[in-house]
Parts: structure tokens; sequence; C-alpha cells
């Protein structure tokens, strides 16, 4: 469809199609624009302006995650007329803690990707008690994920990493560590970025006494696979035929492949 066409046709203010030709024109608007779409813009024409932008970052491309909500609590401090999770404690109000929440992880696919929780805003339960949970949650998740806001600065990040790192030892205590073996051909800034994560944990492991090997990610997928240039999909497609475990997320998938590589080789 031409967008800019379609928008000209349509029966809408000229300020709404001045304001939707700047967005197509991949020409920044300002906050009072943004206002004026969300006050006076169809639902629609939003939805098309959206993927058009999103389309321009990403191609024609939709990614899909397969989570598992938890609802920790439908007790709020609030009153919202159209939310389920505005009881009150005594009434209608229930509570899940920490180790009914964990009980109901365990029991989800072990294919998922996500977490989800939400819940009500609990007059008696702060951050703490949140952060609580999500530490839980990737003691006990097979396929340990780190993510860090971006937002942040890269030492609090890496502080992160660390710190969700160490539980994990701790838990887990493992004899050895497999990393990639870095090669600075290929992107300068992801490899810097990486390399600091690496230098984290190399630093967890001289603190453990960790034996840390490395593999390159040509005998990773010459392991996995029988061939050194195969691509994701196929490294994927052999991991589930030697676990049984259908992993479809990039970095799960890398992390997988090279602990079986090293397995497998030794």
């Amino acid at each position: 469809m031409d967008l800019l066409k379609y928008i000209d046709n349509k029966d809408i203010s000229d300020n709404i199609k001045n304001i939707s030709k700047k967005i197509i024109e991949n020409k920044r608007i300002s906050k009072d624009e943004c206002k004026t779409l969300y006050n006076e813009a169809e639902l629609g024409l939003l939805g098309m302006l959206a993927n058009f932008v999103r389309e321009q970052k990403n191609g024609k491309k939709t990614y899909y995650n397969k989570n598992i909500h938890i609802e920790p609590t439908n007790i709020c401090i609030y009153n919202c007329k159209f939310c389920s999770y505005s009881k009150k404690i005594g009434g209608e109000g229930w509570e899940l803690n920490l180790e009914q929440i964990i009980e109901k992880i365990k029991k989800a696919p072990e294919d998922i990707t996500e977490v989800h929780i939400v819940g009500g805003v609990h007059p008696f339960r702060d951050i703490y008690y949140y952060s609580e949970i999500i530490k839980e949650i990737k003691l006990i998740t097979i396929f340990l994920i780190i993510k860090t806001s971006k937002s942040k600065s890269i030492e609090i990040r890496l502080f992160q990493i660390y710190n969700q790192l160490k539980e994990v030892v701790k838990k887990y205590q493992p004899k050895t560590i497999i990393l990639e073996q870095l090669f600075f051909f290929k992107n300068q800034k992801t490899v810097i970025r990486v390399s600091q994560a690496q230098g984290v944990i190399l630093l967890l492991a001289a603190e453990n006494k960790i034996n840390v090997e490395y593999l390159t990610p040509l005998q990773i997928k010459q392991t996995i696979t029988g061939y050194g240039k195969a691509d994701k999909k196929a490294v994927q497609k052999m991991i589930k035929l030697e676990t049984g475990i259908n992993i479809t997320q990039d970095d799960q998938a890398d992390a997988v492949a090279i602990g079986l590589a090293w397995n497998i080789t030794h």
C-alpha cells in the first residue's frame, strides 16, 4: 500500500496529514505533534504509521516469544475500574508467596523464552521483593540469559552481570566455564563489549578457582553439525536432535552449543 497516497485521500485534518507525512519522510516529530496524534488521530492510522516505522527499522520481520504469566497478587493500592488487579486485603484478594511462584515456573514448558510477571501494586511488597523473585527465577531457568538495561552505564551493566553470575556459580558450582574465542575482524564495538563481559566472567572464575576454556565459532559449528560454516538454524536443529530440547532463542542456542561442543570433544 502507498501510505502517502492513502493519507492524502483520507478524510482527516490537514494537521494530522502533515504530521503523518513527516513520519513517512523519516523526519522527527515534536512532543506537541505526538500529543496531537494521540488525541486526534484514528487508532487504525496510528497502527499503520507505527508499522511503517517498524518495517523501516526491522524489515518485514516479526519476532515472537513463548512465555508464562506469573501473577503474584491481585491486591492493589489503586481502584482502577477496568482492572482485575484491584482487590483489597481481607476481601477477594489473593497472594502467592515466593515458593508458590517458583513452583509454577518449575512446571512451565522448558522452551519458554520469557517469564512475564504482572499483578497489582501490593501495599507491602516493594522493589526488593520483586528483585528477589527475579533472582530466584534466573537460578532455576535452565538456559540463563542475563539482560541489562541499555540506559545504564557500562560499569553498572557489568556489575549486574557479575552479581547474577555469582548467584549461578554459587548454586551450580561449575568446574569449567567455556567461552567463545573472540576474533577482532568483526564489529569492533561489539567485540569491545563482549570482551568486557568476558573479563567479568574471568574475574568470577579466578575468585572461585574455576577452569576456563575456549572454543572458536568454527570448532563449535564443526563439532555440532559437522560443518564449520553452518548457520544458526542448523546448529539449533542439531541441538534438538542431540538433547531433545527445542531452542529457538539465538543467545540460548549459542550458549548451549558451546557447552555441548565441549562435552562432545571432552
